[in-house]
């Protein structure tokens, strides 16, 4: 999947950076890397880390989940094991919802491994101003799973949901 366009920053979420002083792209990348596919998924009553993930998420709740012949049986196949594991890992009442996070990153990071030469979407987004963010394996995981593009996504959070 290509972004063949660059994205454009909306003119409330800058007008809203330069009131704080902040620079766009790293607050943007700072969400990006944030996001927690286990949280979205499996946390119950979890205290998120960052608060932009809440808001993020919550703009995803109305998007509709992605059917598996668009991803293909393979990857379909890959990502039923690895949610096995978190389901897993999940119901283990011993560990807290922190721990469960916690030990949830090598598991994404071993699906990432198998899964991404299988899926054609971008390891980056470019804005308009040639700036680029990095699009962490979770971040696209949480698009591919709500049929988003990553820029989809991105537009979700920067545009408040509009």
């Amino acid at each position: 999947m290509k972004i063949t366009a660059p994205l454009r920053y909306p003119v409330r979420f800058l007008e809203a950076m330069a009131l704080v002083e902040a620079d766009p792209i790293a607050i943007i990348q700072q969400i990006v890397n944030g996001i927690s596919f286990y949280t979205f998924f499996y946390g119950e009553g979890i205290r998120r880390k960052e608060y932009e993930e809440i808001m993020f998420l919550d703009r995803l709740k109305d998007y509709q989940m992605i059917s598996g012949d668009k991803i293909g049986s393979s990857v379909v196949e890959i990502s039923a094991f690895y949610l096995g594991l978190l389901k897993i890992l999940q119901a283990d009442r011993d560990l807290s919802e922190i721990e469960k996070v916690e030990r949830s990153i090598p598991i994404f990071k071993e699906w990432e491994n198998e899964v991404k030469p299988l899926l054609d979407y971008p390891d980056e987004v470019t804005f308009i101003d040639g700036r680029k963010v990095k699009l962490a394996f979770e971040y696209n995981l949480i698009c591919i799973t709500c049929d988003l593009t990553p820029d989809e996504g991105l537009a979700a959070y920067l545009n408040g949901g509009e």
